[in-house]
């Protein structure tokens, strides 16, 4: 079953019933076919073209004040960390290699975090919280254009905001400047090319969960996205169940699935879904998911009087509200990487595959590796 987009914007009920299957599953199916979107994979296969010099002089992959932005390859794949800026352009800008480039990326941000606002809307909903709870430690209310950096250690060029008045020597001596400031969520735009691959299907990025509230997909016309079902504990391909539409070259439908901030927050009630990147014919695969994440300055604030809890004070007693009140949002993401640095380290060796999990451990709730075997949260004493 998929929902339609037109649906969740429109009624609660619909929200409520994505968010409980979301909450079963792990994933869901998102038709957005009444929503025109420009042809990202031709986009992009002529972004990924370009020469490696070009694409790094477009933007090299870089950390800008906490947040990765830029072209890279590694092991698996090539791939575009984009992310918008306070001028509300997305970065790095490909323009000057496809003239669609900043169109396509734009509408790409704009259709998913409708999608993605809708379902963590329906997850409060089911949890009877304020609609705004979740939502409100991301930067989708503000549609990624966050305010201005004020300062930075060293001169930033590329983020710098200088006017055409401003002398460049002059405001890099006097320290006269402001930056962009780049949003908390991701748009990662990757390629997999498993054409000299003689065995298939071969896995092209191990199973693995997000660092994100949800992650959403757009269906590819080489499927790939696998994802561990949590209700038949089976690997499904929603890119198989839901496929590409090549007779108009639209992609109609998108995948949504729980991260591992969602995990937390909810104290498990909406596990992190295990995925992987499987090549199945020897093809390029082109994918962007959108990766939603939170604002490290904020708070989680489940009892801030400004929320009204359809579930009434009592709500906030529920086994599902963690104790983590105060707690700027930039903590549990550095708790999350130093794990995850540690879960590689120790595992890196293992023919099995390991995965962050938060379960109850007695009375406290903490992070831990687990091998990828089962549905079954927690794992076993004997795990």
């Amino acid at each position: 079953m998929a929902f339609v987009l037109r649906d969740l914007e429109d009624n609660e009920q619909v929200r409520r019933a994505a968010a409980s299957t979301l909450q079963r599953k792990g994933w869901i199916a998102v038709d957005i076919s009444h929503i025109s979107v420009p042809d990202w994979q031709r986009c992009f296969a002529d972004v990924f073209r370009a020469s490696a010099d070009a694409k790094e002089a477009a933007g090299k992959y870089r950390n800008s004040h906490g947040v990765c932005v830029g072209y890279k390859q590694d092991d698996h794949r090539e791939f575009l960390e984009c992310h918008r800026r306070t001028d509300g352009i997305v970065s790095p800008d490909y323009t000057s290699v496809v003239d669609s480039y900043q169109t396509t990326v734009q509408s790409l941000y704009d259709v998913q975090s409708r999608v993605a606002t809708c379902v963590l809307q329906g997850i409060a909903a089911v949890l009877e919280l304020d609609q705004h709870v979740f939502l409100d430690l991301t930067d989708l209310p503000e549609r990624g254009i966050l305010p201005p950096i004020e300062t930075k250690k060293s001169f930033d060029a590329e983020f710098a905001m200088i006017s055409t008045d401003d002398h460049h020597s002059d405001v890099i001596a006097s320290g006269r400047h402001r930056y962009q400031a780049l949003s908390a969520s991701v748009l990662r735009v990757c390629i997999y090319d498993g054409r000299d691959d003689t065995d298939h299907p071969k896995t092209m990025f191990g199973a693995h969960t997000d660092t994100s509230f949800l992650t959403l997909g757009m269906t590819s016309s080489t499927p790939g996205l696998e994802i561990l079902d949590l209700e038949t504990d089976e690997w499904i391909c929603p890119e198989q169940l839901f496929p590409f539409d090549t007779t108009t070259d639209q992609p109609h439908m998108l995948t949504v699935f729980t991260g591992e901030f969602l995990q937390i927050l909810t104290k498990q009630h909406f596990p992190a879904a295990i995925h992987r990147v499987t090549a199945f014919t020897p093809a390029v695969r082109y994918s962007c998911p959108f990766i939603i994440r939170g604002r490290d300055e904020r708070l989680v604030s489940f009892h801030d009087a400004k929320y009204v809890h359809p579930g009434g004070p009592a709500v906030l007693t529920r086994d599902y509200i963690p104790d983590l009140d105060e707690t700027p949002f930039g903590t549990i993401h550095k708790l999350l990487d130093m794990k995850r640095s540690k879960c590689f380290r120790a595992h890196e060796e293992d023919e099995a595959e390991w995965v962050l999990a938060a379960y109850p451990d007695e009375a406290e709730w903490v992070l831990a590796a687990y091998p990828v075997r089962s549905k079954h949260f927690p794992p076993s004493a004997s795990s």
